[in-house]
């Protein structure tokens, strides 16, 4: 851990050249999948194998990560992320080859895919890891370092988009790939040239020595935050089919479909900058504006401009729980289990919102997005009326 203000700046610096780094290799990623999603359309793929291969490509990630994420906990960060990143160049090559002749080679192109899409979940945790070990022991370092992370990861969104309006009007498919190659490229690059500053905070741990059971990173996340997990899940069931619920929205509103992935960059854009102000807004009001904003649905003219102010509204307190409930879990969960409670949380947050894509496809016909509005407010709803039961249990008892 930082121990004086000349070692700060130093571990502060190397901090945002690693951030610097997920951001231009997220991206990549980011740019690669909304582009491939029109180069399959324009080969007369049907929606169906699109959504297929996409579905498959965020549900796989379980297996990796519930199998591997849990790694950095025994073994460097720094070394998982580099390896994996290794492991994605090779993989990405691949890709270039297979699409080449996609019509022959989509089988092997499509399994590529999916494989990288779940090696590269694996890196979630060592980045976790490396957010801790890069924290003082005070909440407002962790909570600003997870903060910080989630942006990193996500902030991409709102450039993705118009990067990829370019690249799909001025070059091919595989000029978008070695696109994607270079941010691998740089991302271990950034991570090859800063110093020895994590294996310096990791001695004092001695990693070699822990031993977790593919099991027991479920039984961490439970017992050290317990309240988080839960509101983690409650939120990724109200959320979840995200882009689907955004295709849906397009259908019935026709707006356009960046709109609702610029809203959402712009929203973790907005949340991580004043991290300070999304952190002091209290849990309750969030989760009653987020349950708000789902009913809204119902009564808005979906065809008028305001359902894009209430679709970035919903982004917005989305964006403000999910970075509360980062802030906690980091600060909260104990530095030598940190790769496995956020493995852990990644494999329920991808189970959740994965499958909420095929479920919201398959409803598309059966529910509008007034109702499925209300649905959605209703999880939240019910959540809190399962809360304050408890606590009022808890008060009489007392």
């Amino acid at each position: 851990m930082m121990k004086n203000k000349s070692s700060e700046k130093n571990y502060l610096k190397h901090w945002y050249f690693f951030l610097s780094g997920i951001f231009i290799s997220t991206l990549g990623s980011t740019t690669f999948t909304v582009c491939l999603i029109s180069f399959l359309l324009e080969r007369n793929y049907d929606l169906k194998t699109i959504g297929i291969l996409i579905g498959c490509a965020r549900l796989f990630p379980v297996i990796t990560t519930g199998l591997f994420g849990h790694v950095p906990d025994r073994l460097q960060p720094k070394k998982v992320i580099l390896l994996i990143d290794y492991l994605a160049i090779g993989i990405t090559i691949g890709l270039y080859q297979s699409a080449l002749h996609i019509e022959e080679n989509f089988i092997l192109f499509s399994t590529l895919f999916v494989l990288r899409s779940g090696l590269l979940n694996i890196q979630s945790g060592a980045r976790s890891k490396i957010s801790k070990l890069m924290s003082s022991q005070s909440f407002e370092s962790n909570s600003k370092n997870a903060i910080h992370l989630n942006f990193a990861l996500q902030g991409s969104n709102l450039i993705a988009g118009l990067m990829s309006y370019f690249f799909l009007n001025n070059h091919p498919f595989t000029t978008i790939i070695l696109f994607d190659l270079s941010t691998f490229l740089i991302h271990s690059f950034f991570l090859l040239i800063l110093p020895g500053s994590f294996a310096k905070n990791e001695s004092v741990i001695p990693l070699n020595k822990i031993k977790i059971g593919i099991s027991t990173k479920f039984k961490h996340l439970f017992h050290y935050v317990p309240k988080q997990a839960v509101q983690d899940i409650i939120l990724s069931l109200a959320i979840t089919g995200f882009w689907s619920f955004g295709a849906k929205l397009t259908q019935e509103s026709h707006y356009s479909t960046p709109i609702w992935l610029i809203n959402y960059g712009i929203a973790v854009l907005f949340t991580s900058i004043f991290h300070s102000v999304t952190l002091k807004i209290h849990y309750l009001f969030a989760w009653i504006s987020l349950l708000s904003l789902f009913f809204m649905y119902y009564i808005i003219d979906i065809y008028s401009p305001q359902v894009i102010i209430l679709h970035l509204c919903m982004c917005f307190f989305y964006w403000v729980l999910n970075h509360k409930i980062s802030a906690d879990i980091q600060f909260l969960a104990p530095v030598e289990h940190i790769s496995s409670i956020m493995s852990a949380r990644n494999v329920l947050l991808i189970l959740c919102l994965g499958s909420g894509e095929f479920i919201v496809g398959l409803s598309d016909q059966k529910m509008g997005v007034g109702m499925e509005g209300i649905f959605r407010g209703s999880i939240i709803l019910l959540f809190l009326m399962m809360t304050f039961t408890l606590k009022l249990k808890k008060i009489k008892g007392h």
